[in-house]
């Protein structure tokens, strides 16, 4: 009999186990895209107070709305599944934000194109992968990431697209002194 309760607990401790997996693969993936999107909210928050161009101000500010509606559709699904969810950014995770602050104004509005772009496929890798894992089942959640995807591939598209003027560089870029032409005999 004592074998045999043995047995069921060990069965038991197992099957709870395996029923709490699929749920940590869930809070990982959730955690991950919080990550990305508040990456993406940081280096827009970035550019709206660097960049002078008007073409990487507005893409910023449409990539931080487009963030911000991720976030908040992510944290009601969280609520309603008692999932964790927590908008705090871990130090390590802002140095990739942060190597932009000590970049000269010419040359900033380039480099957040190029962060941006990287965060977006970033994200949108990890979406793909999150549609893919066996571990994660959840059918609700699975719909969300198909219904997001195109939105985040367009918005990469903007971003690639980007183009940034380099009038402002040639303009303060220091001008060669002319030299006298010599006059040939």
């Amino acid at each position: 009999m004592k074998t045999i309760l043995r047995l069921m607990a060990i069965i038991l401790g197992v099957m709870t186990i395996l029923a709490f997996k699929p749920q940590d693969s869930v809070q990982q993936f959730i955690d991950s895209v919080i990550k990305e999107n508040m990456r993406s909210i940081a280096l827009a928050k970035q550019a709206l107070a660097t960049s002078t161009s008007e073409a990487v101000k507005t893409y910023a500010q449409a990539s931080m709305d487009h963030s911000e509606m991720l976030l908040t559709e992510l944290e009601a699904f969280t609520k309603t599944k008692n999932y964790g969810f927590s908008r705090t950014v871990k130090p390590a995770d802002q140095d990739k934000v942060q190597v932009l602050d000590s970049l000269k104004k010419d040359s900033f509005d380039q480099a957040y194109r190029n962060a941006v772009v990287d965060a977006n496929r970033d994200l949108i890798a990890l979406l793909e992968a999150g549609k893919m894992d066996e571990k994660i089942q959840d059918a609700e959640l699975k719909t969300w990431i198909d219904g997001k995807l195109p939105g985040l591939k367009e918005q990469l598209s903007r971003g690639e697209a980007l183009t940034i003027s380099t009038e402002a560089a040639i303009k303060d870029r220091p001008q060669m002194p002319k030299l006298p032409l010599k006059k040939q005999n």
